[in-house]
């Protein structure tokens, strides 16, 4: 026998507020996928209309867009294989185009660096999720908003660290 990986989908549709204070509605549809090991194309019922809509991670790290893995339609493809005993969780995000928008910006820092320019300008630290290598940060003591798009963090990176600022605008907050 084969060994296996679970793979669990949320996909959130029609027009949904992701954070805030209620606007639009929200359908939410959860899948289980057992796969074979080396697994790296993951076959989703639901897709988004741009890859950054779309949060996806393995193994509790969230997963970069376009550089950990690839969307064309409902076809997701990993970089790297799913391997036995992995977990990968996909949350897809839809909406009208009065709902929330989500931005995702990754860079590789440079030795010591700290400060990151995203292309959005979330309301405040609480519409931006960072990870740092994968690993999700806490707003106001891992980073900071310290203007319109600029994030910092409060301990510098080394070389080749991934820093990854999903923001969400629009439609958002109380």
């Amino acid at each position: 026998a084969l060994p296996i990986c679970i793979v669990y989908i949320n996909a959130f549709d029609s027009g949904a507020l992701l954070i805030g204070s209620g606007y639009g509605n929200t359908t939410v549809n959860s899948f289980y996928y057992s796969v074979t090991s080396n697994q790296s194309v993951f076959n989703v019922t639901t897709q988004t209309t741009n890859v950054s809509y779309s949060i996806v991670t393995k193994n509790g790290l969230l997963q970069v867009p376009t550089l950990q893995y690839t969307e064309s339609g409902n076809i997701y493809t990993f970089v790297a294989n799913c391997v036995a005993n992995e977990f990968v969780e996909f949350k897809l995000f839809g909406g009208s185009s009065n709902s929330v928008n989500l931005g995702s910006d990754y860079f590789q820092a440079s030795v010591n660096q700290n400060t990151f320019s995203m292309n959005s300008n979330p309301l405040s630290e609480s519409y931006v999720l960072v990870t740092k290598n994968g690993l999700l940060q806490v707003p106001l003591i891992n980073y900071q908003l310290i203007s319109g798009n600029v994030i910092a963090l409060t301990a510098n990176c080394r070389f080749g660290d991934i820093v990854e600022c999903r923001s969400f605008t629009g439609n958002v907050g109380p």
